[in-house]
């Protein structure tokens, strides 16, 4: 089944566990997002290339690393300024 959007993807990740997290592509990032809009959804496939599972991060968040419970993400406040942060995945 091909995606609905072209790109249909606008980040890969591949993890030291052999896991691939593929970033679905959401347009053009500098565009202000509505208010509620769930962030950034990202597919998570196995070394054998099963989806896994999906995870959603916040749009003012940027990930750089993950494991089985947990994300790193690059955070962003109202000011701009960035910060290291791990969130539990749940």
């Amino acid at each position: 089944m091909l995606p609905s959007t072209v790109p249909a993807y606008s980040h890969l990740l591949v993890l030291d566990d052999g896991t691939l997290w593929v970033g679905q592509w959401d347009g053009i990032t500098w565009f202000p997002r509505l208010p509620g809009h769930p962030g950034k959804r990202w597919d998570v496939f196995d070394p054998s290339g099963k989806r896994t599972r999906q995870v959603t991060i916040p749009s003012h968040m940027r990930l750089l690393d993950a494991g089985d419970d947990w994300v790193l993400a690059v955070v962003r406040d109202s000011l701009g300024v960035e910060a290291l942060a791990v969130y539990e995945v749940s």
